[in-house]
């Protein structure tokens, strides 16, 4: 049985340490869509700087520099919004065989597709996961895997730049059975609506159990609530 998005999203949020996995992010990435290399990176083009801040060992990786000169002269992934999207859909398969992007810097790696997922806001620096694959392009329901786990990213990449997150001791109110049950299926990376048609609720209901957690942690989205429960031990086994 392969690799489930619930996995991941329960292994990333149980990560600890302070800082983003960035390494762990790369490699359950590649694992999801069977890619053949992965980058985090964050590019400020106006500097002409780039920084890797995780990566998954394989054919498709590449060094600092070469992400860097490899950008400078990338057809511009920022320009279709924050949806996770392949190089097919920026620039189309033949174009993009003729860039210099592909045709030079690419060429030594046997990398023909690339999947971004864009990592916040389309502001210096451009912050996103590259994972590449050499074999075959990626499918619709691959980009929407990755749409899936984009908003945890997300939420941890936000989480661990601020550097003094107060300790959390618990909700103000005790939650309800219902509310705990919601929960429970935030923390498993279920969407709204996915989680009123397990609980047997309208997708209002669970929206409105959702914000009612909130309000009882005092957090502002999924990411956060569910690691002030996790540190309060409300989740369980």
């Amino acid at each position: 049985m392969g690799l489930s998005i619930r996995d991941v999203v329960a292994e990333l949020l149980d990560q600890r340490g302070g800082g983003f996995p960035g390494d762990l992010v790369a490699e359950r990435a590649v694992e999801l869509v069977a890619g053949d290399g992965a980058t985090l990176f964050a590019h400020h083009a106006a500097a002409g700087t780039v920084r890797r801040f995780g990566h998954a060992p394989g054919p498709g990786l590449l060094s600092e520099s070469q992400t860097c000169a490899l950008l400078d002269v990338h057809p511009d992934f920022s320009a279709g919004g924050l949806e996770p999207r392949r190089i097919t859909d920026v620039v189309g398969a033949a174009s993009w065989r003729r860039t210099r992007a592909r045709s030079e810097l690419l060429a030594h790696t046997g990398m023909r597709y690339e999947l971004i997922v864009p990592l916040g806001a389309l502001e210096q620096p451009y912050q996103a996961l590259a994972i590449m694959r050499e074999d075959r392009d990626f499918s619709e329901a691959e980009c929407d895997l990755l749409a899936t786990l984009q908003p945890v990213l997300i939420g941890l990449l936000t989480l661990a730049s601020v550097p003094h997150q107060p300790p959390t001791t618990g909700p103000d109110k005790p939650l309800t059975p219902r509310e705990r049950q919601v929960l429970r299926e935030v923390a498993k990376g279920l969407t709204t609506r996915a989680i009123a048609h397990h609980l047997g609720m309208s997708p209002h209901t669970a929206a409105r159990h959702i914000e009612a957690i909130y309000g009882k942690f005092g957090t502002h989205d999924r990411t956060s609530t569910v690691l002030a429960a996790q540190r309060s031990n409300l989740l369980g086994s």
